[in-house]
């Protein structure tokens, strides 16, 4: 379900539909990692003296960002629903 998870998400973002919930759930299925995976079996810091579980928190950030801002003028979404459903920040 991950793999298929993973999937379904990249193709809603590398097209620009369904962004702020992609994002969500993409931040979501990555904290998801981080706690139940990465730090308990690896701990907070790796060998190295890094987080361990960076990886996948430059997959958690992105998400969150993209939940908050949307995709913007360049997507898919914005052609079809139009600027009316959008900010005027635009």
């Amino acid at each position: 379900m991950v793999v298929a998870g993973q999937l379904l998400l990249g193709i809603a973002l590398a097209l620009g539909i369904f962004t702020r919930w992609s994002g969500l759930w993409l931040a979501c299925m990555f904290a998801f990692i981080i706690l139940a995976v990465n730090i308990p079996t690896n701990g907070l810091i790796s060998e190295q003296g890094g987080l361990s579980f960076e990886p996948a928190l430059f997959y958690f950030v992105p998400g969150v960002v993209l939940f908050f801002t949307g995709a913007g003028k360049f997507s898919l979404e914005y052609l079809l629903v139009g600027r009316h459903r959008h900010s005027t920040i635009d």
